[in-house]
């Protein structure tokens, strides 16, 4: 993400100088002859389009974000992104006994479900749209997870929530990024994170690390955990090599996902938590891997 409003709106403002500006002039230029002229600007108006292209190429945020619809979305949220508590006595979200998993060397897992009250109540509202946690909230709570049980303190999603929206990285119709939810808690807390491949799953888990995943519905396999595309976290292997999982948006019954979705009218099974994970059932749905630790 392109962290300036006004680099953003400069890049703005030289795209339509090098597309539309500056072709109107070597039209205005060509009838009158002035052909010296005309050879400058064409080649400036090349070297700045290239340009353009190489830094798109190279995904740099600047370029890929630098339009008015962009920056007039990144200026709304800055001045009309508010917090919305749908009621005081849900304001805080308190730590339980229940809430308490254990990795294999007994390190405490913190979890949090964005299904369940209070947290599926919290919401951000933006102009008159209010948008709910349990919506929205699977990336942040994932990254919650991840970085209590690598602080070994309870920094529930709500905190992750504020933050979010004070740095800006909040999209009211996106909800927030992975890459920018573990950007936020990297930049903010005293923790750092990586990307791991699969031959490091059972490396992380034997140590007491929880592995953060990336699941992406999957028609061929066994059990799938999203209509499209989610977070979990892994937090221990057994004995037997099997897994168990903390999915955010653990449910107590069965959903039929949407039809615009990439599993639609598929079920997706309750109760994710209380199952045992082979190697091949997880890799069926797992695209990604992190991990997160103490600095």
């Amino acid at each position: 993400m392109c962290e300036k409003s006004s680099l953003l709106i400069f890049i703005l403002l030289i795209k339509i100088v090098a597309f539309i500006v500056i072709p109107i002039f070597l039209i205005i230029l060509n009838r009158t002859e002035r052909k010296d002229n005309i050879k400058l600007i064409f080649t400036i108006d090349i070297v700045v389009i290239s340009l353009l292209i190489v830094l798109r190429i190279l995904n740099n945020p600047c370029i890929k974000n630098s339009n008015f619809n962009y920056i007039r979305t990144n200026s709304y949220k800055e001045s009309s992104t508010i917090l919305y508590e749908s009621n005081e006595e849900n304001k805080y979200i308190e730590i339980t006994n229940n809430n308490l998993y254990k990795t294999r060397n007994s390190r405490n897992v913190y979890y949090y479900n964005n299904s369940v009250k209070p947290l599926s109540e919290k919401s951000i509202t933006c102009g008159n749209n209010k948008i709910y946690m349990k919506n929205y909230g699977n990336s942040l709570t994932t990254a919650s997870i991840m970085l209590s049980t690598a602080l070994n303190k309870n920094i529930d999603p709500i905190e992750l929530l504020n933050l979010s929206v004070k740095n800006g990285v909040m999209d009211c119709d996106m909800g927030i990024s992975i890459e920018n939810a573990l950007n936020l808690i990297q930049n903010n807390y005293n923790v750092h994170y990586t990307e791991i491949d699969n031959s490091i799953l059972n490396l992380s888990l034997n140590n007491g690390i929880p592995v953060l995943a990336e699941v992406i519905y999957n028609s061929t396999a066994i059990k799938n955990l999203t209509c499209s595309k989610g977070y979990i976290v892994i937090y221990t292997i057994d004995n037997e090599g099997n897994y168990r999982i903390l999915n955010p948006n653990e449910t107590g019954s069965k959903i039929i996902c949407p039809e615009q979705t990439d599993g639609a009218l598929s079920i997706i099974e309750p109760e994710s938590n209380d199952y045992s994970w082979s190697y091949d059932e997880l890799m069926s749905i797992i695209s990604r891997f992190w991990v997160v630790e103490r600095n």
